[in-house]
């Protein structure tokens, strides 16, 4: 690998590797999710954020093609936990409800946001290690994992009101 500092490089590198085992588990978590919906919106909206997983899991095997790496995942128990919380969710409500839907968002929203924080620092270290072109291709998930975090966010609102509305009838 080139770069300045081993130390940042390797910071870099097992977080690539996070992010790759953490995109791979979330596209199959994703499928699962979508298919224990029931708000049309969120089911559109979980497809097309696993869409864009599948993308982000090309991306890296790019980076890690430029750094001279394998593709390989490192485990995420911070993952792991989002995608059980969210399994919780579906066991927790087996009838399909509107609290499911909320559950399964909540659930994507946190893997969402903390894509945002780790991808952040990855194109912050690619750049402090001179792996330019690698930021490049990373803030483009960035740019990708924010523009999703606008459409989960607005998902989020309208199963709020659904919510707000289904307790309001009782």
């Amino acid at each position: 690998m080139r770069g300045d500092t081993a130390g940042l490089s390797n910071l870099f590198l097992e977080n690539l590797q996070v992010m790759y085992y953490t995109e791979k588990h979330m596209v199959d978590a994703l499928g699962k999710m979508q298919a224990k919906c029931i708000n049309y919106n969120l089911k559109d909206t979980l497809t097309h954020y696993r869409d864009i997983a599948k993308g982000h899991i090309r991306r890296m095997e790019e980076v890690f093609h430029l750094i001279g790496e394998q593709p390989a995942g490192r485990k995420c128990e911070m993952i792991r936990d989002v995608i059980k919380e969210a399994d919780d969710v579906i066991r927790k409500n087996p009838d399909a409800c509107h609290g499911r839907d909320t559950g399964l968002m909540t659930a994507v929203q946190k893997a969402g946001h903390y894509g945002i924080v780790v991808y952040g620092m990855l194109v912050a270290l690619a750049k402090k290690t001179g792996f330019v072109k690698e930021a490049g291709l990373l803030q483009l998930t960035l740019q990708e994992e924010y523009e999703a975090d606008i459409m989960l966010v607005n998902v989020a609102k309208e199963l709020n009101r659904d919510n707000a509305l289904q307790y309001a009838n009782v």
